[in-house]
């Protein structure tokens, strides 16, 4: 219990130094994400995925990410989002999306997600 409130304390802390552009991008990459869901766009939405993330769906549902996104169980809508460094936590209306910027941009390493009691976060993917 301490760990994850001391985690939850850092990185209140460190979003408050996050510049409004790195939130504002970080937003835009996840509204792109899940607008690509709610179009059943699969092929979009995978490539918004970290490259690990898009391995790990494939690898453990024996099928090309496209076919293995959880589309149903992603929808949502943007509300706020909290930067720190390179990582991104988006919280929407249907759970929290975090986020990784790499040099093209944002792209989601997790998706889905709600608090649980044991652990921070269970995530439909990535996590």
């Amino acid at each position: 219990m301490k760990t994850t409130c001391l985690l939850v304390a850092c990185a209140a802390v460190l979003a408050g130094c996050a510049s409004q552009t790195s939130r504002d991008e970080a937003m835009t990459a996840a509204t792109r994400f899940l607008d690509a869901v709610s179009r059943s766009d699969t092929t979009a939405a995978c490539a918004l995925l970290t490259p690990r993330v898009r391995d790990d769906l494939a690898v453990s549902e024996g099928q090309p990410c496209g076919e293995a996104l959880p589309t149903d169980r992603l929808e949502a809508t943007v509300e706020t989002a909290d930067t720190w460094s390179d990582q991104a936590l988006v919280n929407t209306d249907g759970g929290s999306l975090f986020l990784t910027e790499f040099d093209a941009g944002w792209l989601v390493s997790a998706a889905g997600c709600d608090p649980e009691e044991d652990t921070p976060y269970h995530c439909v993917i990535g996590g």
